[in-house]
């Protein structure tokens, strides 16, 4: 596994950490940075409960999620068959250099124009203008969870502000989302969610990858995790999201 250091943890009052102590869903384990390595190695043999999951998220150690190997086999097949398909041998040079992952995911799942890739970062309210263009995806190709984890991906057509424009000289590999970013973004998923899915916010947590960890960087996503949603609950928000996403006043 490559070896990156993380970036800046989540806020202290982030959604990751929002529940009274003596909940057990507040629980998290206590782990100092230099142990972190050992705890992930000792889970690594089982999937990863809803505990671990927050715990790996609060220290921001998402270098840590992954893929059962049978899940792994199954995604590094589906970008097998991708890069068959693209670049398309009409395509011109612009088109030919684009991860095939990407076209892929704006051409059969998405169905945005090819525009999209060149999303400006959003302007203040940053959240609010990023989900105006926004569709909520499955994760096709499941982490290591227990059983009862639902995945879901949120696609934008504008960017998050990063650490990229805010700090000078930072790593690209390790740009995270801005304090004021991941505030805002906790915000909207603890309104938006609980609404529509009839759930508590604790049954949810939210993390984005940093630019080194993503497949497809090129669009604009983060990820969403809840737990013990029925899933009809989820059909009917994938289903009719564009109406939510109205009444909720995102759109």
């Amino acid at each position: 596994m490559t070896q990156i250091t993380p970036p800046m943890a989540l806020p202290a009052n982030s959604l990751n950490d929002n529940a009274d102590d003596n909940d057990d869903y507040a629980d998290i384990d206590v782990i100092s940075e230099d142990q972190f390595p050992e705890y992930y190695c000792k889970s690594n043999a089982q999937p990863l409960t809803w505990r671990q999951i927050r715990t790996i998220i609060a220290h921001n150690h998402i270098q840590y999620f992954g893929r059962t190997p049978a899940e792994r086999a199954k995604y590094e097949a589906h970008k097998l068959k991708v890069n068959s398909l693209y670049p398309r041998p009409d395509d011109p040079p612009s088109l030919a250099i684009i991860n095939p992952l990407a076209r892929f995911l704006i051409d059969h799942q998405l169905h945005w124009p090819l525009t999209c890739l060149n999303a400006p970062t959003a302007p203040a309210p940053n959240v609010a203008n990023v989900l105006k263009s926004a569709k909520i995806l499955d994760n096709a190709f499941q982490y290591r969870f227990v059983d009862g984890i639902t995945h879901l991906c949120v696609w934008s057509q504008l960017r998050l502000e990063t650490t990229m424009s805010t700090q000078p000289g930072q790593d690209v590999a390790t740009a995270d989302l801005t304090p004021q970013a991941k505030h805002d973004l906790d915000v909207w998923i603890k309104g938006f969610f609980p609404r529509f899915l009839n759930i508590d916010s604790r049954d949810i947590c939210c993390f984005k990858n940093w630019a080194g960890l993503q497949s497809v960087g090129i669009i604009e996503h983060f990820h969403v995790l809840l737990r013990g949603v029925p899933r009809d609950r989820i059909d009917d928000l994938l289903q009719n999201q564009e109406k939510y996403f109205i009444e909720f006043g995102t759109k």
